[in-house]
């Protein structure tokens, strides 16, 4: 194929010189248009046809908005829908930058901790550069996730940071701490990062001949350092989550709005890892559109005042018919139970919940709730109340026929001494529910894969979103009004892109002194129904450019256009 030298005198090139290395040359030069190029962004899409086509086969409207920010703007925010690319796309443009002059250029590109970092951001690195070190020579040190333009060379390189609260002075120190002709920061996870990395900036451009700072995150708040700098040059009120970017006082901000995927406006999956209907569908079905999640993971923006953050609210309940009886289809029902024994904290209630569990007509195994006792406590100096509890407990347990198998408690703090009670003095292979720790790792629900912990920021989290899977997908039934009360009052809130409710405190603090004391026990029967039949069906029915590359090239009328 004949070299195409864009008005570059070949003397200067070299007999050996390659298309590849022309582009490069066209796009590390600022307006590579006044000496017969294209437009710089048009280059870096050449380049990236070059080295990686099959990222190429995926370039998309959200990748030509990408490229447009990069090549106008200096500063870049985004938010987001989930599976928008910015990371993966992002994480190319800049490396197409550092490949355009290794020798003077620094990329350093941060995430909230070291597995974080590793898992994300380090990894789309990986995935571009290892069959393009061997090419231009580059130094690899994997464990200290850096790529060095020549072994030693610090200075000029790709670096990875992780800047998680024990390390961020360190981090903006070594960000801070080294200047070249060219600087690209990349912020991944910016929501969740410390305000300092956004304070370095000013130093960060002192002296560039090139410098481009990108924040990427999913909405989390306008208070935030990521909101901060995403604010709108006018201020919020100029702006609407129908808007698909505005002006910031620094740059530009994009915002990726699933409900303009490019595979929605196709209206078929042309991208298999972009953001299409099924996720649309799943996030409507499972929260609803006037949630934080419809927000955040849809919509990709800041949720406006009154959108509902409770882990059930009263439609949820209805078309779930969690309030209703049910008609069992025949014999094999068993009694379960549930105890909080939540006095130990804050004088609240002692609960105990009873139900029972087998086949209902439609098929499915269902949890009927019958009973909910509070276990009323006396002072006494000769029977301590961890004991009365025990005691108690165990007397309903007896009576309702409760086997072990079919009981847990929250084992939390005291609960523990009162399940060790409770062992001694009746039987053990009972279930100990901690609602203290992290999420587990077990799948959320049958058709969501994903491992709790990264869905829910706690255990506490995970156990009552568990009954909210199980009331969407009809499995509930008997739930009163002071439980369903609980579930539609304590709120939870989005971090680290994960839900994480009140706690207990937060709540009666806010509700006057109301605590969830019946649902508590509710969510450890409902555990104790997914440890005897698991979920069941418990979830809320829930190549593009063809051309050769002589073709593409020799095309001069393709200008990158963002539309």
């Amino acid at each position: 194929m004949k070299l195409q030298t864009y008005g570059i005198d070949p003397v200067h090139l070299g007999s050996k010189a390659t298309q590849l290395e022309v582009e490069l040359i066209m796009a590390g030069n600022p307006t590579p248009e006044k000496y017969g190029g294209h437009s710089r962004g048009q280059h870096m899409k050449h380049i990236i046809q070059m080295l990686w086509p099959w990222a190429y086969k995926g370039w998309n409207d959200w990748s030509e908005m990408c490229l447009w920010a990069w090549t106008n703007y200096d500063e870049i925010g985004t938010t987001g829908c989930a599976a928008a690319g910015k990371t993966f796309t992002f994480t190319m443009l800049s490396l197409v930058e550092f490949l355009a002059k290794p020798m003077a250029t620094r990329l350093a590109l941060t995430s909230t901790t070291v597995p974080s970092l590793r898992g994300r951001i380090w990894a789309e690195v990986m995935n571009f550069m290892t069959p393009v070190v061997p090419l231009f020579g580059l130094n690899v040190v994997d464990s200290a996730t850096k790529i060095q333009f020549k072994k030693g060379d610090d200075r000029n390189a790709v670096v990875a940071l992780a800047v998680d609260s024990g390390s961020v002075e360190q981090a903006v120190g070594k960000l801070q701490g080294v200047h070249t002709d060219r600087m690209v920061i990349i912020v991944d996870e910016a929501a969740q990062t410390q305000p300092a990395i956004f304070s370095a900036r000013a130093n960060l451009q002192v002296g560039t001949q090139l410098y481009k700072f990108v924040a990427i995150a999913n909405a989390s708040s306008q208070f935030d350092a990521h909101g901060q700098f995403c604010q709108p040059k006018g201020g919020w009120s100029t702006i609407s989550v129908n808007d698909e970017h505005w002006e910031t006082r620094t740059g530009i901000c994009l915002h990726f709005d699933g409900l303009k995927s490019p595979n929605i406006k196709a209206g078929k999956t042309i991208f298999p890892k972009l953001f299409a209907q099924e996720n649309i569908d799943t996030i409507r079905k499972n929260h609803g559109e006037n949630s934080l999640e419809w927000h955040s993971y849809v919509r990709g923006f800041w949720p406006p005042s009154g959108v509902r953050n409770t882990i059930l609210d009263a439609a949820t309940i209805q078309d779930g018919k969690a309030m209703e009886k049910v008609v069992w289809r025949g014999g094999g029902i068993k009694t379960i139970a549930g105890l909080d024994p939540a006095f130990t904290s804050g004088g609240d209630d002692c609960m105990l919940r009873i139900a029972k569990i087998g086949i209902a007509m439609d098929g499915e195994q269902t949890l009927l709730s019958t009973e909910k006792i509070k276990i009323h406590l006396e002072d006494s100096i000769s029977n301590p109340l961890f004991y009365q509890v025990a005691d108690k407990t165990i007397e309903q347990l007896i009576k309702h026929g409760v086997e072990p198998d079919g009981f847990g408690l929250d084992s939390t703090g005291a609960g523990a001494g009162i399940a060790d009670i409770i062992a001694q003095r009746w039987k053990t292979g009972f279930h100990r529910i901690s609602f203290a720790g992290s999420a587990t790792d077990n799948a959320v629900s049958v058709e969501d894969d994903r491992p709790a912990n990264k869905v829910y920021g706690n255990r506490v989290s995970q156990l009552w979103g568990n009954v909210a899977r199980l009331v969407q997908s009809g499995r509930i039934r008997g739930m009163d009004d002071e439980t369903c009360q609980q579930f539609c009052t304590r709120l939870y809130s989005l971090k680290s892109e994960r839900i994480v409710v009140e706690s207990k405190m937060d709540m009666k603090r806010r509700t006057n002194g109301q605590s969830p004391d019946a649902a508590d026990a509710f969510s450890i029967m409902c555990q104790v129904y997914i440890n005897q039949v698991g979920f069941g069906n418990a979830t809320a029915n829930e190549g593009q450019n063809n051309s050769s590359w002589e073709e593409f090239v020799l095309d001069n009328e393709a200008e990158s256009d963002y539309r």
